[in-house]
């Protein structure tokens, strides 16, 4: 047995041991093989670096400023009307005065006594020379523009130049400029006629309002609305009333007509709606309905104010009042309704017995009643028509009032503001506070940080490039066998996340699913091969870290063994993430775990396939039960029992280093293959990994690398119809030959 810590893998020829190559200093050309991967990290990373470095230099470095403020100086006093000059005077003996009271005396003794420009370092320490350092170093020029006063001085200290300057700016346009007489009497009295105009405006619009209130009655919205209620009852009173004086007057006609003798009398008969209304003036009646009338506006009323409407708790009484009125005044309408309907047949019976002229002359009050009637309801009508208008008037001249005030109110602040502003003209004003820039050492500054910044840039990308070559992601076979002197079985195209798992034979149709079914029989050869000799037929799938296409390998494998005649089983030996039956579309409810725990027999976890000569054990339910099992004489009972059944089965376990389970099974296994994935699998944790499984007495058939691009698409040449005709008779030839040798 091999000693724990070496690695011994097998070479390609006779399967001995060969001695891992010791792994040599990088080479550049390895750095920067290694730094392709975390290119663009590597990138930014060294950007974010040199421009902290050149930002570090850049303001660490000793550089002379110049600091500066700027003010406007208008050439022509400020108006507010108008842009014509004021006339008189010469712009450049203004200029000339300005600048010599910035450093007067009276300027340069008022900044000297703020308390900020007090504690400032760069001052002389003898205040008797202070007004005249301050004198030198300040400079007053318009070489920027004849109306731009830049006041400016040079210095180490930024900061305290930028507050010495602010406060010189500040002293003199409070001590020079602001003291002078300014403008905007002319702005004053414009704004106070606009003021007066509208106040004006404001006094007709109450005035029109009072005026529809006055013809309204009042100017509440909930009067007006009250109002208006009763207007279109008394409307819908008159209305009835009109209409039973028609009714009226169209049975008097008819009884004329009778009389004349031009139409037979009918047999007489009370209409209900007329009993109804008769019923109604009866003077019980006319009293309850009072009542009824009443309680209902009390309710609408307490309705509006209420939160829940009409169905608010505290109009319950109110409620309970109108129904009982309700219920007596129905109770009423059926006790009166046989004497009034006896009185109207009895008058109905009496008009036919009048004469005609008595008829003609009924007809006649009638029609004048009718007329009477016809023009109340166009009053009425007009007058809830004018009560309507007049509200939304009202309402539109509020808002006109409102937005009048608005316009006042802010006219009277204007106003107000530049009476307090007149006697403050401002023809200088500050353009820009102190700013500091950099001097004449700006160059070798720039250099220093350009030098920081391409050294920062460097040393990152170097860590980056070293660090990725430390982990030493798989980038070609030769690696393995060169680097790792480990014996490689297979090499896998790269797939899709949605061919990693979809097995090639199911649909066989493009020039991928063909190279990757001849890889895969190409890998079964070998895996015939290697376990020709000693009888090699429970074969363990695993990697060194999950996410390496051991699953994959696994359903590939197994398909491609029983492809090839071969009765297989495929167990998911991934117990805490089993993925097998999904890739095989197979329920599996229950597997390996309950099996290891003695819950199932062997038939219960054994699920045929869709694939002739292939059947599988799922990973079930996983628990630390089952884990333990795995050290138990249960497995190997197990696999003995499989052995039986089955020529090949191939397990896929979970990856080595994670987990212990992969050493459980390996031990039971004939052999492990190791699944590792180019660009993704780290030669020191494939290394360690087949370290563990020597360490352990476990052989290891060899390597399958997942996601070779070199030297695989060769494989393409006479790929196409004929082979897929050919296709299966080749795998039966090739199970022939396997199974003969």
């Amino acid at each position: 047995m091999p000693h724990p810590t070496e690695i011994r893998p097998y070479t390609e020829a006779a399967g001995a041991p060969v001695p891992s190559k010791k792994q040599s200093a990088p080479s550049a050309l390895a750095l920067l093989k290694a730094l392709r991967r975390r290119w663009l990290l590597a990138f930014i990373c060294g950007l974010l670096g040199s421009a902290a470095a050149g930002a570090a230099v850049w303001f660490g470095m000793p550089v002379k400023y110049t600091a500066s403020t700027l003010l406007h100086v208008s050439s022509h006093e400020p108006r507010v009307l108008g842009n014509e000059a004021q006339g008189g005077g010469d712009f450049a003996i203004y200029q000339k005065s300005q600048m010599a009271m910035v450093t007067s005396q009276l300027v340069l003794s008022a900044v000297l006594k703020d308390p900020k420009v007090a504690r400032l370092s760069i001052l002389p320490s003898n205040p008797d020379q202070q007004i005249d350092w301050l004198q030198q170093e300040i400079k007053v020029d318009f070489k920027t523009s004849p109306e731009l006063m830049r006041i400016s001085m040079v210095g180490y200290q930024a900061d305290e130049m930028k507050t010495l300057l602010n406060a010189v700016a500040a002293v003199y346009l409070k001590e020079v400029v602001y003291k002078e007489r300014n403008r905007k009497q002319a702005r004053l009295n414009q704004l106070k006629e606009i003021q007066s105009k509208h106040e004006d405006r404001l006094r007709q619009r109450r005035d029109e309002v009072h005026k529809l209130i006055r013809a309204l009655g009042s100017g509440d919205p909930q009067v007006l609305t009250i109002k208006q209620r009763y207007t279109a009852e008394a409307l819908a009173t008159t209305e009835r009333e009109l209409l039973q004086i028609q009714s009226e007057l169209r049975k008097l006609k008819l009884a004329v007509k009778y009389k004349d003798g031009k139409e037979k009398p009918p047999v007489l008969a009370v209409p209900a709606a007329q009993l109804e209304q008769e019923i109604d003036k009866e003077p019980a009646i006319i009293q309850l309905l009072d009542q009824r009338d009443q309680l209902k506006r009390k309710l609408q009323e307490g309705a509006e104010i209420a939160v829940r409407g009409v169905d608010a708790p505290q109009l319950q009484p109110i409620r309970d009042k109108l129904k009982a009125a309700e219920a007596r005044l129905e109770a009423a309408r059926e006790r009166l309704r046989p004497a009034v309907k006896e009185r109207l047949l009895a008058r109905l019976g009496g008009d036919h017995n009048l004469s005609v002229a008595e008829l003609r002359e009924r007809i006649a009050f009638s029609e004048d009643l009718e007329k009477n009637l016809i023009e109340q309801v166009e009053r009425l009508r007009k007058e809830a028509q004018t009560t309507n208008v007049g509200q939304l008037n009202v309402e539109d001249y509020k808002q006109d009032i409102a937005y009048i005030e608005k316009l006042v109110d802010r006219v009277a602040a204007e106003v107000q503001f530049l009476t307090v502003e007149v006697d403050a003209p401002r023809r200088v004003e500050l353009l820009e506070e102190a700013s500091a820039s950099l001097g004449a050492s700006e160059k070798q500054r720039i250099k220093a940080t350009a030098g920081a910044a391409a050294a920062a840039l460097f040393l990152i990308v170097g860590f980056i490039s070293w660090r990725e070559y430390r982990y030493r992601r798989l980038d070609s076979i030769q690696e393995l066998s060169q680097d790792l002197g480990m014996k490689i079985v297979g090499a896998l195209p790269p797939l899709s996340v949605t061919r990693s798992r979809r097995l090639p034979w199911r649909a066989a149709t493009d020039n991928a699913s063909d190279i990757l079914i001849e890889c895969i029989d190409t890998t079964r050869t070998s895996l015939l091969h290697a376990t020709r000799e000693k009888d090699s037929r429970v074969v363990l799938v695993t990697s060194a870290l999950g996410g390496e296409g051991k699953t994959s390998l696994s359903c590939h494998l197994a398909a491609s063994l029983a492809r090839a005649g071969f009765r297989t089983l495929l167990i998911d030996g991934d117990m805490r993430q089993p993925a097998i039956h999904q890739a095989l579309n197979v329920p599996a409810e229950v597997g390996l775990s309950e099996l290891l725990r003695g819950e199932i027999e062997l038939d219960q976890a054994i699920h045929a396939t869709d694939i002739n000569n292939l059947w599988m054990i799922g990973g079930g339910q996983w628990s630390p039960a089952a884990t333990a099992a795995l050290a138990r004489a249960r497995l190997s009972l197990l696999l003995k029992t499989l052995r039986e059944g089955y020529e090949y089965v191939i397990i896929d376990s979970a990856p080595l280093l994670p987990v212990v389970d992969s050493i459980l099974l390996g031990q039971h296994a004939d052999g492990v293959i190791l699944s590792v994935l180019r660009e993704v699998s780290q030669l020191p944790l494939v290394s360690k990994a087949a370290e563990r499984l020597e360490s352990v007495g476990i052989r290891i058939l060899g390597v399958v690398v997942n996601g070779v691009t070199e030297d695989i698409h060769t494989y393409r040449y006479g790929y196409g119809y004929g082979y897929r005709l050919n296709h299966s008779r080749q795998t039966e030839t090739d199970a022939t030959e396997s199974a003969s040798a």
